[in-house]
């Protein structure tokens, strides 16, 4: 069971990283005046983000769940501050969002029983 729960932790991380890499790309898009439908630009990276999470909700324990979910939201957030390439919401967005990984990544580590 547990090296089902590292590969699904992994798996979200993974997936939540290209979501994170699709939305940077679509800010860059905005900056230069390109006209992009975030929603069929994120649709795969959003779908897969979304199958690996329900893998999640099913595998881990529920501090994990509870910062899943915190995390998908900071993401989420992103999306509009992205498409309207606004640079001061971006940035701090972002930075909610790393703090977001961090912590979810720490409770996996902790579940896990990965210790420095």
């Amino acid at each position: 069971m547990r090296d089902q729960r590292r590969q699904v932790c992994h798996d979200f991380l993974v997936a939540t990283n290209s979501f994170w890499d699709a939305l940077d790309q679509l800010y860059q898009r905005a900056c230069r005046g390109e006209e992009v439908d975030s929603f069929e630009h994120l649709r795969v990276a959003n779908t897969v983000m979304q199958n690996a999470y329900v893998d999640l909700t099913i595998t881990c324990g529920a501090q994990v769940r509870r910062l899943a979910d915190s995390y998908h939201a900071e993401l989420y957030e992103l999306r509009p501050a992205a498409q309207a390439a606004e640079k001061d919401s971006w940035s701090s967005l972002n930075e909610d969002q790393r703090q977001a990984r961090k912590d979810l990544r720490d409770a996996m580590r902790a579940e896990l029983g990965v210790l420095d």
